[in-house]
C-alpha cells in the first residue's frame, strides 16, 4: 500500500465517512475509492474531465484536510503541490466591484481598488481630494485610470516625489509575466495598447522607464507589498503616506491600494478638507450619447475592447467570431450568451475584474481569477502570474515576521491559520493591553481568548464592533449555544480547547459566561459578517489615559503561500499619531 493509500484511508476513517460517502461527495464510485485505498489504482482522468490531481484535491476538501496533508498525498503521487493556506470557499468570499466601491466610499483615508492590469476600478472621496481631481469625470477616457498613465501625466508627475520608487513596485509585479518591456509578444492587448500610448505621448520618460525596468528585479512571492510615498500638493504642502497593496477579492483578482497617512500632519490635512470635498461621480462607462446604458454588459464589453486598443475586425481575428456578431452584441442586435462573452474576453486577455463585471451586468455566473483557479487546483490552469514565481518565493518564518513588524510605526499583529497571535509589535501590545511574552503558544494566544479577556475589553471602547469583525463567526459553531449544535471540522478539538480555556478563565474570575453572551449578542447584531480577503473597521482604544482611534485592516500577510493574516491598526487621526510618536 502506497503512502497516498494509507493517508487517504486514515483521513477518511478519521472524518467518520464510509468509502461510499466519500465517493458521493466527489462524484465517484465507492469501488474507485476502494481501489485507491488498496493501491490497486491511482487517481486518473475521469469522465468529467477531472485529472488525478483535481480528484485528490476534491477528496481532501471533502475530508477537511489542510494543505500539509494534501501535499503529502500529492507528493507521493508525483503531482504538483498546492500553496499553503489554500482557500476553498473563494467564491463565497467574493466581492463585486459595486460592493468594493461602497466599502471604499466609507473610508476616510485615500483608497483605490485595482484590477490585475493596475487600472483603478473604484476610489473614494479622499482619493479624489488627494489627487485634486475627480476620477470619474477627469479620468473618463478609456485607459486614463491606469496607474502608469496617471503617474506619467503632467497632473501627477510633480506631485509624486519618490516617483521612481513607486513605479518600481509596479514594474516588479509586471516583470513576473512580461520580462522585457520592449518585447510585447507575451503581453496582453491591454498592455500593448498601454505601452503604445506611453511611447506615443511620453517619449521624454522612456529612458527613465527603461532604466527602472532594467534595475528592478521581479516581485518575489511571499513579500508583503508596501512602500512609503512622499506627495506634494499644488499649494506646496508635503504629505507622507504608507501605501499597501493587498487583496480585496481573490476570486476576481481585485486588489486594494491603501494610502494610510504616515504622520499627524498628513491626517490633519485630510481632516481639514473632509467636510469641504466636492461630491464625486460614479465610475462612468461612457459619456457619448447613443451608447448603451452604463450598467449594460454590452457597453462594458465595448469599453473593454476600446481600452485594449482593438478594432472589431482585430477582435474578430483573435476570437474567431464574426465581426458582425461582435458588432451586434455591442449595439444590442445579437443576444448575449455567457460562452460568447467569455470567448471574447479570453481573446482580449481580460483580467477577471473586467470579465466578471461584464458577466455580472449580464446576469451570468462569474469566472475565477487565475489566482483563484490556481489555489483551487483547477486542472489546465498555468497561472503564469503565480506559478512561474514559485522559484522566487520567500518563506515568511514567524521569527522574520516578528522582526519585520517591530520596525513599523503603528500597531501591528499577525495571526496564523488557527487565529493564534504569533507576532505583535510593542505598539500593538500597548494599544490592546497584550503581553505575548506571558502567553504560551496555544489557546491563550488565540484571538478568541485575547479579545474576550478583560484587558482588551477595558481597552476597546467599541468592543462589540471589534469582536464582530475580528471574529466573524468562525468559532460560533464550536461554542454550541443553547439549542444549537457543533459542526465537525479537522480543527474541532483545538477550538474546543480554546473555548474551554476561555470559559475556565472567566469562571475562575467569577464572571461565568458573561462574555460568551456578550459575544453572541455582538454577532447577532452583525448577521452579515463573513470572512473575506479584507476586513476593515474602526477601533477606539484607551491607552495611557488617552482615547486613540485606529483604522483596523485585516488582510493576508502575503498573496498566497503563508497562511498568516495581518491586523494593521493604522492611526485614524492626527491626535493618535501624535500619541504614538
Amino acid at each position: 500500500m502506497s503512502n497516498f493509500s494509507s493517508l487517504l484511508k486514515e483521513a477518511r476513517e478519521r472524518a467518520g465517512l464510509t468509502q461510499a460517502e466519500l465517493a458521493r461527495a466527489i462524484g465517484l464510485s465507492a469501488a474507485t475509492i476502494a481501489s485507491w485505498e488498496t493501491g490497486r489504482r491511482r487517481p486518473r482522468l475521469d469522465e468529467r474531465g477531472r485529472d488525478g490531481r483535481q480528484l485528490v484535491i476534491e477528496a481532501a476538501d471533502a475530508l477537511g484536510l489542510g494543505a500539509a496533508h494534501l501535499n503529502e498525498m500529492l507528493a507521493d503521487l508525483g503531482l504538483a503541490l498546492v500553496p499553503a493556506g489554500r482557500m476553498v470557499p473563494l467564491l463565497d468570499r467574493r466581492k463585486s466591484v459595486a460592493v468594493i466601491q461602497a466599502e471604499c466610499a466609507a473610508y476616510a483615508w485615500p483608497t483605490l481598488a485595482m484590477n490585475e492590469d493596475f487600472e483603478v476600478v473604484a476610489w473614494n472621496d479622499a482619493a479624489n481630494e488627494l489627487s485634486e481631481l475627480d476620477f470619474g469625470t477627469d479620468l473618463a477616457e478609456p485607459g486614463a485610470r491606469h496607474l502608469l498613465r496617471m503617474a506619467l501625466s503632467d497632473h501627477y508627475r510633480d506631485k509624486l516625489l519618490n516617483w521612481d520608487d513607486v513605479i518600481a513596485v509596479m514594474v516588479a509585479m509586471w516583470k513576473v509575466i512580461v520580462p522585457d518591456v520592449l518585447s510585447f509578444g507575451s503581453a496582453t492587448p491591454y498592455f500593448q495598447n498601454l505601452m503604445g500610448y506611453v511611447f506615443a505621448h511620453h517619449g521624454a520618460e522612456i529612458d527613465r522607464l527603461l532604466r527602472i525596468w532594467e534595475e528592478t528585479p521581479p516581485h518575489t512571492e511571499g513579500r508583503r507589498l508596501e512602500f512609503n510615498t512622499d506627495w506634494r500638493t499644488s499649494d506646496g504642502t508635503l504629505l507622507h503616506f504608507h501605501c499597501q497593496l493587498t487583496p480585496w477579492s481573490d476570486f476576481d483578482g481585485t486588489g486594494a491600494f491603501d494610502w494610510h497617512p504616515a504622520d499627524a500632519a498628513t491626517w490633519d490635512w485630510l481632516d481639514k478638507r473632509r467636510d469641504a470635498r466636492r461630491p464625486s461621480s460614479p465610475p462612468p462607462v461612457s459619456e457619448q450619447p447613443g451608447r448603451p446604458t452604463p450598467s449594460s454588459a454590452r457597453a462594458l464589453l465595448r469599453l473593454a475592447r476600446e481600452r485594449s486598443g482593438l478594432s472589431r475586425r482585430r477582435l474578430s481575428e483573435l476570437s474567431g467570431l464574426s465581426e458582425s456578431l461582435i458588432y451586434g452584441i455591442e449595439v444590442g442586435n445579437k443576444s448575449l450568451r455567457r460562452e460568447t462573452i467569455v470567448r471574447i474576453a479570453r481573446a482580449m486577455s481580460l483580467v477577471p475584474t473586467s470579465l466578471n463585471g461584464i458577466l455580472d451586468a449580464g446576469g451570468f455566473d462569474p469566472e475565477p481569477s487565475e489566482l483563484s483557479a490556481y489555489l483551487l487546483g483547477y486542472e489546465g490552469v498555468s497561472a503564469p502570474r503565480y506559478a512561474s514565481n514559485v522559484v522566487r518565493r520567500t518563506t515568511s518564518a514567524p521569527a522574520a515576521v516578528a522582526r519585520e513588524i517591530e520596525r513599523r510605526g503603528w500597531p501591528l499583529l499577525v495571526v496564523n491559520e488557527r487565529c493564534e497571535v504569533f507576532a505583535a509589535n510593542r505598539l500593538a501590545e500597548r494599544a490592546i493591553g497584550l503581553d505575548l511574552s506571558r502567553l504560551p503558544a496555544g489557546p491563550q494566544r488565540n484571538l478568541f481568548a485575547i479579545v474576550t479577556d478583560m484587558p482588551f475589553r477595558q481597552a476597546a471602547r467599541n468592543w462589540e464592533t471589534a469582536v464582530a469583525n475580528v471574529l466573524p463567526g468562525n468559532l460560533e459553531a464550536y461554542m454550541a449555544p443553547p439549542g444549537g449544535h457543533r459542526l465537525p471540522s479537522k480543527d474541532a478539538d483545538y477550538f474546543d480547547s480554546v473555548v474551554r480555556y476561555v470559559r475556565d478563565r472567566e469562571a475562575s474570575a467569577g464572571r461565568g459566561d458573561e462574555v460568551i453572551h456578550l459575544l453572541f449578542n455582538a454577532w447577532r447584531a452583525n448577521p452579515t459578517r463573513r470572512l473575506t480577503a479584507r476586513v476593515a473597521f474602526p477601533l477606539h482604544c484607551a491607552m495611557g489615559g488617552r482615547l486613540l482611534s485606529f483604522n483596523a485592516v485585516i488582510t493576508p500577510w502575503n498573496a498566497m503561500y503563508d497562511p498568516y493574516w495581518a491586523i494593521d491598526l493604522h492611526p485614524a487621526d492626527g491626535e493618535t499619531w501624535r500619541a504614538l510618536e
